[in-house]
C-alpha cells in the first residue's frame, strides 16, 4: 500500500487534486504505483501533513506525524495484507510529518517498504528515529526549487539540504524546456513568463519517477552502464559520498 503525504496545502483537503495536474488527475498517482508496483486506498492513503502554516518548524510535524499514525495503527493493520508494506511518499513540508508516522509504525512492528521525500522542507531539521536506520530512504530534489531554497532554507546549500540519514539522493538539473516544452514555446510566442516550478513538479508529473529510476540506476552502475541514463544530475549521495557532477 502506499500512502502520499502532502505538503503546505494553503488549507486545502490533503486529497487527490494535490499530487495532480490541472490536465491529468492520475498521471502522478499512476506513476507511483507503477514505480512502487504498489496500489493505494482512496481513503487512507492520502495524509495530510501541512503544517498550520509556512513556517512551521519540522519537529512540530514530526510529532503531529507520530500523533496521526498512532490514531490510524489499527486502520492500518486491517488495510495490509499478508507480506505487504508500506510504501511512503512525501513531497515538502510533509517529508517532517512522514518520519514521525515511520517512527510510530516501526515502534508497533507495521512494515515498511521504500520511503522517497520530494523537495523536503526544513530537511536538515528532521529527525530520522535511530530505530528505523535500515529502511531505505530516497530524497530528489531539484535545482531553481526557490521554495526551498529562498524561502524554506533560504541559507543552506549543497550537502546540507539532504535529511540526515538518507541512503540515496539526487539533485536533478530542471530544465523547462525539457520538461515543459509545449508550455515553454507557447508563452515564448506570446512574450509571457513561465509559471512551471520544479517544487510543484515534484508532485505532479510521472516524469520525477523516470528520475528516480535514474538515479536509482547511478547508484549501483558501472562507467558503461551510466551512459543508459538520462537524467542530468546537478548532485548525488551514495553509498556515503556527497557529489557534485558537471
Amino acid at each position: 500500500m502506499i500512502i502520499f503525504v502532502n505538503g503546505f496545502t494553503l488549507g486545502c483537503q490533503p486529497i487527490r487534486p494535490y499530487w495532480s495536474s490541472s490536465k491529468n488527475s492520475n498521471e502522478f498517482i499512476d506513476a507511483a504505483c507503477n514505480y512502487f508496483q504498489d496500489s493505494y486506498n482512496d481513503d487512507e492513503s492520502f495524509v495530510n501533513g501541512s503544517g498550520k502554516w509556512f513556517g512551521s518548524l519540522a519537529s512540530f510535524r514530526y510529532a503531529a506525524g507520530k500523533k496521526y499514525a498512532l490514531g490510524k495503527l489499527e486502520t492500518y493493520k486491517a488495510l495490509l495484507t499478508p507480506n505487504e508494506k508500506l510504501n511512503i511518499i512525501s513531497h515538502s513540508m510533509g517529508a517532517a510529518f512522514a518520519e514521525g508516522m515511520i517512527d510510530e509504525f516501526c515502534q508497533h512492528q507495521l512494515p515498511i517498504g521504500k520511503i522517497v521525500h520530494f523537495a523536503p522542507a526544513h530537511a536538515r531539521k528532521i529527525k530520522i528515529s535511530p530505530a528505523t536506520n535500515n529502511l531505505l530512504r530516497i530524497q530528489l530534489n531539484a535545482s531553481e526549487d526557490t521554495i526551498i531554497e529562498r524561502f524554506s532554507d533560504p541559507f543552506i546549500r549543497g550537502k546540507k539540504l539532504l535529511i540526515p540519514g538518507v541512503n540515496l539522493y539526487g539533485k536533478v538539473h530542471w530544465n523547462p524546456w525539457l520538461y515543459h516544452p509545449k508550455h515553454m514555446a507557447y508563452v515564448q510566442q506570446m512574450n509571457r513568463k513561465h509559471q512551471q516550478h520544479p517544487h510543484f513538479d515534484l508532485k505532479t508529473y510521472a516524469f520525477v519517477f523516470d528520475w528516480l529510476s535514474d538515479l536509482e540506476t547511478l547508484s549501483h552502475a558501472n562507467k558503461q552502464d551510466q551512459h543508459s541514463i538520462n537524467t542530468k544530475f546537478e548532485a548525488v549521495y551514495m553509498h556515503g559520498k556527497y557529489f557534485e557532477l558537471m
